[in-house]
């Protein structure tokens, strides 16, 4: 299970991501050079928001994949803060999206 200063690292840094985030949207606004991008960023908003929620109200719950109910790896917590399924749950669910 992820300690307090893991927590507290991936909170900043979910905060930091969404603000950038929010900040790319005000500066490029519907301009933004690729079309995907603008969705893709918009995206991720709910996700992190999520995650911060999930840190600052439950965080016994923040690092286990709401698909099988495993820890997610740390390592895919560093890189992917707002990861809520483990990679392989997370590549069921993108096969299932992939068929229909």
């Amino acid at each position: 299970m992820v300690d307090r200063v893991f927590l507290e690292d991936r909170l900043l840094h979910l905060k930091g991501r969404r603000k950038a985030v929010v900040e790319s949207l005000v500066d490029y606004g519907k301009s933004m050079p690729n079309p995907h991008s603008i969705y893709k960023v918009t995206e991720m908003l709910p996700s992190i928001e999520a995650a911060i929620k999930k840190i600052e109200t439950d965080r016994e719950n923040y690092g286990i994949c709401e698909g099988c109910g495993c820890e997610i790896p740390d390592a895919r917590l560093l890189i992917f803060p707002e990861a809520n399924l483990c990679k392989k749950c997370q590549d069921i669910k993108e096969k299932q999206l992939n068929v229909q």
